[in-house]
């Protein structure tokens, strides 16, 4: 029905839709819109039954426009997370430490709470943030 590898619908794209009755061509958002307004002329107009017809078709495409702005919050926020984690990316040599000559010094209250001087660089991410 439209969806990229991802399985999300493009909001801007146009999509057709074979209702009851009806065959709309529109974005998700439109499609939604207007089988809202036709269940609400199809209860106005004493039918029920037409009316809950194109909730059903309504709530599909509400379901659709749910699921793509999802998908686009969760790549906001993968995109913010990554320029974060970008800006405070620390240089470390191959080997972890700094020189050769200064190895890092534990304590014995490192090691009692069992805290190594080895850490891994998301640790180190994330306890600098």
């Amino acid at each position: 029905m439209g969806a990229n590898a991802g399985g999300v619908v493009n909001l801007n794209r146009t999509l057709d839709s074979n209702g009851p009755d009806v065959k709309i061509r529109g974005t998700v958002a439109h499609i939604y819109e207007k089988y809202q307004n036709l269940a609400r002329d199809a209860n106005s107009q004493g039918n029920p039954v037409g009316a809950e017809n194109y909730l059903q078709h309504a709530e599909h495409y509400y379901r659709l426009l749910a699921a793509a702005n999802q998908a686009q919050a969760a790549a906001r926020e993968r995109d913010q997370s990554g320029r974060q984690n970008g800006s405070r990316r620390l240089e470390q040599p191959e080997n972890g430490r700094e020189s050769d000559d200064a190895a890092p010094a534990e304590t014995q209250d490192d090691n009692a709470q069992g805290n190594t001087a080895e850490t891994t660089f998301e640790e180190n991410l994330t306890s600098t943030a």
